[in-house]
């Protein structure tokens, strides 16, 4: 049988650059359903970042300023018993009487206690809101350097406390130690107590013994190295320290703060349009009644926005009768606005 031999051939140079060419657009279009697909999920990241970052802050700042001026049943001024003559103490920080503070621009009188300020307004909360669990037993007379509680009352040597009832209230600097069976007006300390001075009346057993707390909200450097909504809250100790900055919120760049005035005596703030004014307006901050709060939150990386962002502040910055546009340069980070308005509960009819 005769064999047949078949002549055999591959692609040719056209078929081959056809098919080099089908592949090149289906692997171009997979490139790019990838690359989208990861900017896409880039930015969701991105804003959920931003999201989060202005809801978390604003939730913070909102429980502080609720409870700003807090101090119990106590009827009248606070009895300040802590060393005014303390090279570490400042008005501004323990002054319960003047519960909030606010500066625009900067962090006013304490600089110092913020060096790593960048930008924007600065609020000031003072409360005795948080009960320490320490239970006060039997009576207390005016001149005792002493009230007698539960022993093993929990409360950390050099914390600022104020003991309050129907009648008065007094502000002091634990001097002894978590274990104790009273709590003392030690000396030594920072700021420390004033020698020899009294209690505001005698107490009994229907004290209250509460936390004070002092805490500066402003814009520092974070641990990153970018913007972040920021705390000094004053946390004396027994080796002397008066308190520390602690990072709260990363990606916050700015914070604007309009306060609400009451100068009817109505008990909320006037209906007025210029109800709301910034620090450097406020003449009297007793008629303080509510924070109006604007944070801008930032993501942590850039390359997610290629449009320019318009956004605008919901007050008068300027004082021009109009709302303010946010100054920012464009860098290609996804941002945001937050803006509440907190009642200041303890100013409320």
């Amino acid at each position: 049988m005769d064999t047949v031999y078949r002549r055999q051939a591959g692609f040719s140079l056209i078929e081959l650059m056809i098919g080099l060419t089908i592949g090149l657009f289906i692997l171009m279009g997979v490139v790019m359903v990838y690359v989208s697909s990861t900017r896409s999920q880039a930015a969701s990241e991105a804003l959920a970042r931003v999201q989060e970052s202005g809801r978390f802050a604003t939730y913070l700042m909102t429980k502080e300023v609720r409870q700003a001026g807090f101090k119990y049943a106590c009827p009248g001024e606070i009895n300040n018993l802590l060393d005014t003559d303390n090279g570490a103490y400042k008005e501004e920080l323990f002054d319960l009487n003047n519960a909030v503070l606010g500066w625009q621009g900067g962090t006013g009188p304490l600089t110092n206690l913020a060096p790593d300020y960048v930008r924007g307004d600065a609020l000031l909360i003072k409360h005795a809101a948080h009960a320490t669990g320490a239970v006060a037993k039997g009576n207390n007379p005016v001149q005792a350097s002493a009230i007698a509680v539960e022993k093993g009352h929990g409360i950390k040597k050099g914390s600022i406390i104020m003991i309050a009832d129907a009648y008065g209230c007094d502000l002091f600097q634990s001097g002894n130690n978590e274990n104790a069976s009273s709590l003392n007006r030690g000396a030594g300390g920072t700021p420390g107590n004033l020698n020899k001075a009294a209690w505001s009346h005698q107490y009994d057993d229907d004290l209250q013994i509460l936390y004070f707390t002092s805490v500066l909200y402003y814009i520092g450097t974070g641990s990153n190295g970018q913007p972040a909504l920021k705390a000094y809250r004053v946390m004396p100790s027994a080796g002397g320290g008066l308190g520390q900055s602690v990072e709260l919120v990363s990606g916050v760049e700015d914070m604007r703060l309009v306060y609400g005035l009451d100068t009817d005596g109505s008990g909320s703030a006037n209906a007025e349009l210029d109800a709301y004014v910034q620090a450097d307006n406020v003449s009297d901050w007793d008629e303080v009644v509510s924070v109006r709060i604007g944070l801008l939150t930032t993501s942590p990386t850039g390359g997610l926005n290629d449009v320019e962002q318009s956004l605008t502040w919901p007050f008068d910055l300027n004082g021009d009768g109009a709302p303010d546009e946010v100054e920012f340069t464009p860098d290609g980070h996804l941002r945001s606005l937050f803006t509440t308005t907190v009642a200041i509960r303890n100013r409320l009819p």
